[in-house]
C-alpha cells in the first residue's frame, strides 16, 4: 500500500473537519427549527418555524364565491390573507395604509389584514389617522373586514381602535385551551351547519367588546370572542382574531372564510325577490305561467307583497301578502288561463317587494305583459276589469 504523504494527510484532515462541521451545523439548525416550531414569540397564532407564505392544497372547496371586490390595506402580514382569498377566487387589490374614503369607495370590502396593529410591522397610527374614513365607508354601505390586529409591542400589548364605531379592546395573548372554539350562534349565515373546528381561533383576545356586536364564536376556556359582527349605517363590520393562513396553529375552514367575506360585503346575503312570466302577450284561452323566486338568508322574517296593476285603468290590486321566514329560499310557479276581458287590449304590471318589520323595502322586482283580445273581433261590451282580475286571482292557487 502506498503511504500517504504529509500534505495529503493534511488535506484529508481538513476535509474531515469540514464534514464534521457540516454535520454539526445541520444538527444545530434542526434543533433551532424544532424549537421555533413550538414558539410563537409575537403571539400571532403562527409558530415561528412555520413557513407563512406557503398555502396548503388540502382544503375544502367553498360553496360559492360571489363577485366581490376587496381593497386590502398593504400592512402587516398581508400576503397570507391575500394569497388565500385569491386562491378562493376573490379579487383582491393592495391599497396603501394612507388610503381614505375616496379610495375605499372603489371596493365592496376594505380588509385590514393580519398584524395591522403590530408595532413592529403594522401601520396602526397611520390607519387610525383615517378612522373617520373607515366609519364613513361602512355608513355608506361598505363592508369592513378586520383580521387579528396582533398589537405586539404596543403599550401593554393592547389597542382599542377608534376606526371601529363600537369599541373593542384587543390583547396580544391567547390560550391553547380555547381550542376548539364554541359556536355561540349556530343559526347565523356564517356559522350555520359548520363545526367548531372550522371557526376562527382567538389568537388575540378581545378583552372588552361593545354589546352592539353579536358574538358568533368564542374560546372554549377564556370565552374570549373570536368572531363578532355588527351593522353600522348601511354597512357591516366583521372582526375575527385568528391567523388567516392555512399553516396557522389552528386554521379556520375555507367555507367559513368565504361566508365571512360574503356576509360583510352584503353581496348575495340580502333578501331578494324576482317575478317573471313565460311570455309577453296573452290572448283569451292562453295559459300564463308566473315564476316567483324568494330568498331570505337573514335571521329575521320579511314581508312579501305581490300587486297586479293595469295603468290604463288606474287599477292596483294586491294579489298576495305573506310573511317569509328566516332562511327561506324557494322558486314557485303559478298558472292560470287568460279569460275574455273584452275587446280592448291593455298592458299589465306584476310588482313584487320584500319589506322589513318597519316597512322598508329590502328588494323589489317588476314584470309586465300584454292582454290581446286576439284576431277575431269581439263585440264592444262594458267590462269591469278590476272585478275580472279579482275573480281571476281567486282561481289561482296561492299559498296561504
Amino acid at each position: 500500500m502506498e503511504k500517504m504523504k504529509p500534505k495529503d494527510r493534511k488535506n484529508e484532515a481538513e476535509k474531515l473537519i469540514l464534514a464534521i462541521c457540516a454535520v454539526m451545523l445541520v444538527v444545530v439548525v434542526g434543533i433551532v427549527s424544532a424549537i421555533n416550531d413550538t414558539i410563537d414569540a409575537n403571539g400571532d397564532g403562527m409558530f415561528d418555524g412555520k413557513v407563512t407564505d406557503e398555502l396548503s392544497t388540502e382544503k375544502k372547496e367553498p360553496t360559492q364565491v360571489t363577485d366581490i371586490s376587496i381593497g386590502m390595506i398593504e400592512t402587516g402580514e398581508w400576503s397570507d390573507p391575500k394569497g388565500r382569498l385569491e386562491k378562493l377566487g376573490y379579487d383582491v387589490t393592495l391599497i396603501p395604509p394612507t388610503s381614505g374614503i375616496d379610495t375605499f369607495r372603489d371596493y365592496d370590502v376594505i380588509y385590514l389584514p393580519l398584524q395591522w396593529a403590530s408595532a413592529v410591522i403594522g401601520d396602526y397610527a397611520t390607519i387610525e389617522a383615517h378612522a373617520s374614513d373607515y366609519q364613513q365607508f361602512v355608513q355608506e354601505g361598505g363592508g369592513l373586514f378586520v383580521d387579528q390586529p396582533n398589537p405586539y409591542k404596543q403599550p401593554g400589548d393592547q389597542v382599542t381602535p377608534t376606526l371601529l364605531p363600537y369599541p373593542i379592546t384587543f390583547y396580544n395573548w391567547y390560550e391553547e385551551a380555547d381550542w376548539p372554539p364554541i359556536i355561540v350562534n349556530p343559526d347565523h349565515y356564517i356559522t350555520e351547519g359548520l363545526s367548531p373546528d372550522e371557526m376562527p381561533f382567538p389568537a388575540d383576545q378581545m378583552i372588552s367588546v361593545d354589546p352592539t356586536y353579536e358574538i358568533l364564536a368564542e374560546g372554549a376556556y377564556t370565552h374570549s370572542p373570536s368572531l363578532v359582527v355588527t351593522e353600522f349605517g348601511k354597512g357591516r363590520i366583521l372582526v375575527q382574531t385568528a391567523h388567516p393562513g392555512y399553516t396557522a396553529i389552528h386554521p379556520f375552514s375555507d367555507e367559513v372564510y368565504t361566508r365571512m367575506v360574503d356576509w360583510v360585503s352584503g353581496v348575495g346575503v340580502e333578501p331578494s325577490v324576482s317575478i317573471s312570466t313565460d311570455k309577453f302577450k296573452y290572448s283569451p284561452g292562453d295559459t300564463m305561467t308566473i315564476t316567483i323566486s324568494i330568498a331570505n338568508p337573514t335571521e329575521d322574517s320579511v314581508m312579501f307583497q305581490w300587486y297586479w296593476g293595469v295603468p290604463r285603468y288606474r287599477i292596483w290590486i294586491r294579489v298576495m301578502s305573506s310573511s317569509i321566514p328566516a332562511g327561506y329560499d324557494d322558486t314557485l310557479d303559478y298558472s292560470f288561463t287568460i279569460p275574455k276581458w273584452g275587446p280592448t287590449p291593455f298592458g299589465n304590471v306584476f310588482y313584487t317587494e320584500l319589506t322589513d318589520a318597519g316597512g322598508e323595502v329590502l328588494d323589489a322586482d317588476v314584470t309586465w305583459w300584454a292582454y290581446s283580445p286576439g284576431g277575431k273581433a269581439m263585440p264592444a261590451v262594458d267590462v269591469d276589469i278590476a272585478k275580472e282580475i279579482k275573480e281571476t286571482i281567486k282561481r289561482v292557487e296561492l299559498p296561504s
